[in-house]
């Protein structure tokens, strides 16, 4: 969810959808998971703001979050895998290009709020070491359907540090993917929607989308990954020119 959604849980309850039959879950604190990740404006000594997942790819340096969680090129952000409490189990990575869809560098079409980075490998005990040797990404797949369990693990704004973990059914909401539970405020954005055992987990969505993923701590949602999403991963992969990307906008809650 944006920065803005922290201000927005005292909207009423008639600006959230109908939630999914079975009602909202409640997130709860974990010790997260070596994929999952904080995203730091000014460094990992400043508030983490937004989420974000390793994506597994050829040249294991790919991250992916929420369009709208970057302004401008993204360079020199930082992301702290499994970061908790304010450990870096795996280090530290610097942001050197991001990659967004077109629509989104146009026009801020929610549904394809999502953007890829790539992250500058970094020198350990006299060699070079890449993220994906430290961390195994997880892959990118399509939006899943209605009914399917997704587990969603992401860092609050500010400096809440640890993680937390909700697993729910997904539904959809004016053609969004919408998840239900309790606790997801501002920072949370760019978290990966998780599909799969543990271990074979496969990203089907990030918070993000419609409101910049919600206008209550209660209802997320995901743009609706698609071929778009695939294709976007690849030019990513792929490197060449990165975007730059439109200050995000209002969220509209």
């Amino acid at each position: 969810m944006s920065v803005m959604v922290a201000a927005a849980l005292g909207l009423p309850l008639a600006l959230a959808p109908a939630a999914a039959a079975n009602g909202p879950a409640t997130a709860r604190h974990v010790s997260g998971v070596a994929f999952e990740g904080a995203l730091f404006p000014h460094g990992a000594g400043s508030a983490h703001t937004c989420s974000a997942s390793v994506v597994l790819t050829a040249g294991q340096d790919v991250l992916l979050t929420a369009a709208h969680c970057l302004s401008g090129s993204g360079r020199g952000l930082t992301f702290v895998p499994g970061y908790r409490n304010g450990a870096e189990p795996y280090g530290a990575w610097t942001v050197t290009a991001a990659y967004a869809d077109p629509r989104w560098t146009r026009s801020r079409d929610p549904q394809h709020d999502y953007a890829f980075l790539v992250v500058a490998p970094r020198r350990q005990n006299g060699r070079e070491v890449r993220l994906g040797d430290l961390v195994t990404g997880r892959a990118v797949a399509v939006a899943p359907a209605s009914g399917t369990s997704v587990r969603i693990v992401a860092y609050r704004q500010g400096r809440h540090d640890e993680p937390i973990s909700c697993t729910h059914p997904v539904y959809r909401h004016a053609g969004y993917p919408a998840f239900d539970c309790h606790g997801y405020v501002g920072g949370t954005s760019g978290a990966g929607w998780l599909v799969g055992a543990p271990g074979q987990e496969v990203i089907r969505g990030v918070i993000g989308g419609l409101h910049h993923g919600g206008c209550t701590e209660f209802t997320s949602y995901s743009p609706r990954f698609d071929g778009d999403t695939l294709k976007l991963l690849q030019r990513a992969e792929r490197g060449g020119p990165a975007d730059v990307l439109p200050s995000p906008g209002s969220d509209a809650c």
